[in-house]
């Protein structure tokens, strides 16, 4: 299942810091606000010593559909040609893979504790209040970005419907029902839900 996630998996891992707080952002997880509102940003290596890091996770069902939407309306497609490449695993894209698989990506580089946290926390990350086109941030905050950075979305926007994947949502659920609001050795995490690999 994890071959054609490849890509996204080798990509740069980052974290960032908003005052003592470590925090590893997940697409569609709040991931724009948390780099805008960073105080620093560590990459790959840089990660290792770090004591703890939070990870805020999305209902996954309410992700995946967001994230489908964002898929589509970048890439101008339909959702239900979409869809259907998902389920053949033709199309993977960052913003609707399972919260699991970032995961698998953070303990590359990260092997300590992590605390698992619901979006609700996402507020207490927010240092100002931004403009909702996203037009007049710092360059910096781009790059930290990415490319999709000047396509972000507010929160609020309209999503049409999506058929949900159970595959796609069944783990991370799992995740959530048993580690949200905990702090985890990350290896438990990756060593319980290693079948998903396969």
């Amino acid at each position: 299942m994890l071959t054609h996630w490849t890509n996204l998996i080798r990509s740069d891992c980052k974290v960032v810091r908003i005052g003592k707080d470590y925090i590893y952002p997940i697409f569609k997880c709040g991931s724009t606000t948390l780099f805008v509102n960073a105080d620093q940003i560590l990459v790959n290596e840089e990660l290792q010593n770090l004591s703890t890091i939070k990870i805020i996770l999305r209902d996954p069902e309410e992700r995946f559909i967001a994230g489908v939407n964002k898929y589509c309306d970048d890439n101008n497609v339909a959702i239900k040609d979409v869809v259907k490449q998902i389920k053949k695993e033709r199309v993977a894209d960052k913003h609707f893979v399972p919260q699991w698989v970032w995961l698998f990506h953070l303990y590359r580089f990260y092997k300590g504790n992590v605390s698992i946290l619901p979006m609700s926390q996402l507020n207490k990350y927010i240092k100002q209040k931004h403009n909702k086109n996203l037009k007049n941030f710092p360059k910096e905050w781009e790059e930290a970005v990415g490319k999709q950075f000047g396509k972000a979305r507010n929160m609020m926007e309209t999503k049409k419907p999506v058929p949900i994947i159970k595959d796609f949502v069944s783990t991370d659920k799992e995740i959530i029902k048993n580690f949200m609001n905990k702090e985890i050795d990350l290896k438990t995490i990756v060593k319980d839900y290693r079948h998903v690999l396969s």
